[in-house]
Parts: C-alpha cells; sequence; structure tokens
C-alpha cells in the first residue's frame, strides 16, 4: 500500500491540474441545478466507478450534470472524503515534470474544494521536492522541468 500524505488543496490547485477533459471547464453553477434525484443517483462506489463509469460504454460519460451531482454527493457525504486521490506527475515521453497530476480522485478534489478544506490526503509519486511543495513544508515551488 503506497504512503498517504496530506497535501494543502491550494497547492495543488494553482497548477490547474488538467488531465480530465471536464474539469477545467466544469460549471461551478450546475452545483445548484442539479436535483436530489441525481444527487442520489450518483452514489457509486468507487470501485465501480472504476469498472463501469470511466467505460466509453456507459452513457453518462462527459455529463457534466452526472459530475456535479456527484461532487454533492461526496459534499453531502463527507465520511467518504477520507479515501485519498492520487497524484502523479506529468509525463511526456522520457521526461517527468515537476507538475502534478490527479490520476485518480477528481470529483473527491472538486468536493474539497467546494468544502473550502485547506489539506486532502494523496497517494503520490514523483518529484519529492513537489511533494514537498504541496504539503507546505517549502515556499518555493520547484522547476517544472
Amino acid at each position: 500500500m503506497k504512503e498517504c500524505h496530506s497535501i494543502l488543496v491550494s497547492r495543488l490547485r494553482e497548477y490547474e491540474v488538467r488531465d480530465d477533459p471536464w474539469s477545467a471547464e466544469f460549471e461551478w453553477s450546475l452545483l445548484h441545478e442539479v436535483t436530489h434525484e441525481e444527487v442520489a443517483k450518483a452514489n457509486v462506489p468507487f470501485d465501480k466507478i472504476y469498472t463501469e463509469r470511466y467505460s466509453c460504454r456507459d452513457p453518462r460519460c462527459g455529463d457534466a450534470r452526472w459530475h456535479a451531482a456527484r461532487i454533492l454527493y461526496l459534499v453531502d457525504h463527507p465520511d467518504q472524503l477520507s479515501t485519498p486521490i492520487s497524484v502523479d506527475n506529468l509525463c511526456m515521453g522520457d521526461i517527468i515534470y515537476a507538475v502534478p497530476e490527479i490520476i485518480d480522485g477528481w470529483h473527491r478534489f472538486f468536493a474539497h474544494l467546494f468544502l473550502n478544506r485547506e489539506r486532502i490526503l494523496c497517494t503520490y509519486g514523483g518529484h519529492i521536492d513537489l511533494l514537498d511543495y504541496l504539503k507546505g513544508e517549502t515556499f518555493t515551488p520547484p522547476p517544472s522541468c
């Protein structure tokens, strides 16, 4: 099992983490528009999300309202926010950049943002100097390349 780290949500947000197509253009106003029924339908265990949700065969794939409902479900059930997100570094070719990427946990990350939480648990694989920055142990981010 990978080691868990407590990182600053604000530091992760600085990087405009972008590997998920809906995250950069997420419409926060949708959080006020989704219905209680949609939130109830977003109660999907994490293991089912892995096996079903991110399958291209899932008709909800890319549905912004479902993403908003999932975030609100997690906001309403903060006990489920204790599952760490997974963060790695951006890789292109043979180069590993000191730029974080969320591999798993977008909805939990957005729920933390919505709740104005200071820290989030994560597993991390990548540059140690970037991890130190994300944890708040240093004040200057490392160079990205």
